[in-house]
């Protein structure tokens, strides 16, 4: 009996565990692109902006592409350029091998490709794989996934078959899992009347698939909370698309975030893009779910969702970047600063609100413990009262 108690102590600690670390962290991530302003930042520095993240307890980073060919990359002349991108999973990895403050840093490595010729987008295919590779070697496990991100859409893949079928194979031979990052799912994805097997075979293709979709200005003015409810319910028709009537096992993971900037229309948008954040954290831990939450840094420019133009799209990030009165110094802004102390009813740091959480749960298996080591003391008892008495006289 006291080894049954000790075993089954141990294993209520060890799920005691598992709640504190996998079911409350690495729930959301984060969209990283490297924030680029030649002019303005000359000590660019794409470990510094990682370091930010992961001191804010994202462990989960996914980037658009490596952005360079082969050739760019191996001169190593990419550091202040948008090609600088390239540099994004191997400064992950090293931050993994040299710290100890935070836990690993994990990659969801983009794998974009565009150019005019068949050359040079297998030289970027070809770098992708190759900067996946040199940083799992510094660090394993860094780069755990691949993405293929769309310009035109779900659609585009079709015309593209046999590229995606030779970078799946390749891709999971060389033990990536391997995505696909949308703009359309929620509107291609769920509406087919008729399930074709052509989009059956297509998803096959894929571990995984992100749902990126931004706010338009509908959706922005009914503000974050109806938003989280819309975005949430949408992920989840797609997953049942593809699960129940597809019957495949495709991951969804949704990517979303929402405008903050102080010289944007309406009150309070950085207010609202943390309480977004907030509200996303605990769908996700909740519903066990991954969400990339988009984005790290602010844009320099106004960035593209697929052929549609994102409202606000330079001023999604969580940071921004100011150059010092010399400009020789680039300090990196955390936008929960602009924020007045009583503006928000949701705290938006990741420690309030995983510390909540971790409460939560700490508090409902420290009653799991109580109530199995109670259940223990009446089985006990029960035996000592019901067993068998031996009287002395009978021996």
């Amino acid at each position: 009996m006291k080894s049954l108690k000790s075993s089954l102590f141990f294993v209520i600690l060890h799920i005691i565990f598992l709640n504190l670390t996998e079911k409350v962290e690495c729930q959301v991530g984060i969209v990283y692109n490297p924030f680029i302003q030649d002019e303005y930042r000359p000590d660019f520095n794409i470990k510094e902006m990682l370091k930010l993240i992961a001191g804010d307890k994202f462990r989960y980073v996914a980037t658009y592409g490596v952005g360079a060919p082969k050739e760019v990359y191996l001169d190593n002349s990419t550091q202040k350029r948008f090609t600088s991108s390239v540099h994004s999973s191997i400064a992950a990895a090293e931050i993994n091998k040299d710290t100890k403050t935070h836990k690993p840093l994990f990659i969801y490595q983009g794998l974009l490709f565009q150019g005019s010729s068949e050359e040079l987008i297998n030289s970027q295919i070809d770098t992708g794989f190759e900067v996946a590779s040199t940083a799992n070697r510094i660090y394993n496990g860094t780069v755990s996934a691949l993405i293929f991100s769309t310009f035109d859409g779900f659609d585009e893949l079709f015309q593209i078959v046999n590229r995606i079928k030779n970078i799946s194979f390749r891709a999971r031979k060389e033990g990536f899992k391997f995505g696909v990052r949308l703009w359309d799912c929620v509107e291609k994805i769920p509406t087919r009347d008729k399930i074709d097997q052509d989009v059956i075979d297509m998803l096959k293709l894929f571990d995984f698939i992100i749902c990126r979709t931004l706010p338009n200005l509908n959706t922005f003015v009914k503000g974050p909370e109806l938003y989280q409810k819309i975005v949430t319910n949408d992920i989840l028709l797609v997953e049942n698309a593809i699960k129940k009537e597809m019957g495949l096992t495709t991951k969804v993971i949704l990517e979303t975030g929402w405008p903050g900037g102080t010289d944007l229309n309406g009150e309070n948008t950085v207010e609202n893009m943390f309480h977004l954040l907030a509200l996303l954290r605990v769908w996700a831990i909740r519903t066990k779910r991954m969400v990339f939450f988009f984005e790290a840094f602010d844009g320099d420019n106004n960035c593209t969702d697929g052929k549609r133009n994102v409202l606000w799209g330079e001023h999604y990030g969580l940071w921004f970047g100011s150059s010092a009165e010399n400009n020789s110094e680039t300090v990196y802004i955390d936008k929960v600063e602009l924020i007045d102390e009583d503006g928000l009813d949701v705290d938006p740091s990741d420690n309030v609100v995983m510390g909540k959480l971790q409460m939560a749960v700490l508090l409902g298996s420290f009653v799991v413990v109580l109530s199995t080591l109670f259940a223990m003391m009446i089985v006990t008892l029960h035996r000592r009262m019901t067993s068998p008495r031996i009287d002395i006289y009978d021996r």
